[in-house]
């Protein structure tokens, strides 16, 4: 997975050009990426697993995974699922500010998956 620092979207236009260029140096850094390492499920619930680079630091995170079920009775159409994760902004040299402003950053994720129709 791949994330654009500079796509940023807090509803101010002028605070996410600040964001992205002070805080994650997006003409630097120009992508955050997580990949996945290992896949534990349990029922419902399960964890991935992986590394996260994101300002030029490598770091292991884990994924918090529930599995939301499918829709579509006879032909599971759609699945869901909601990802949450935490970590501290400064393990990724992103301290700007610490601690006048918070370190730890807390991920949600909400996320649907639709089934590709054969033609």
């Amino acid at each position: 997975m791949s994330l654009n620092p500079a796509s940023i979207d807090t509803g101010n236009a002028t605070f996410d050009k600040t964001i992205a260029s002070q805080y994650f140096e997006s003409q630097k850094y120009p992508a955050i990426t997580f990949r996945s390492t290992a896949i534990h499920a349990a029922g419902q619930h399960g964890t991935v697993s992986g590394v996260l680079d994101m300002h030029g630091v490598k770091k292991p995170i884990v994924l918090h995974l529930t599995y939301h079920g499918f829709d579509g009775a006879e032909k599971p159409e759609r699945m869901g699922f909601s990802v949450t994760a935490s970590l501290k902004r400064s393990d990724f040299g992103l301290d700007a500010y610490v601690p006048a402003e918070g370190d730890q950053v807390n991920v949600f994720i909400e996320t649907e998956f639709r089934r590709r129709l054969e033609k």
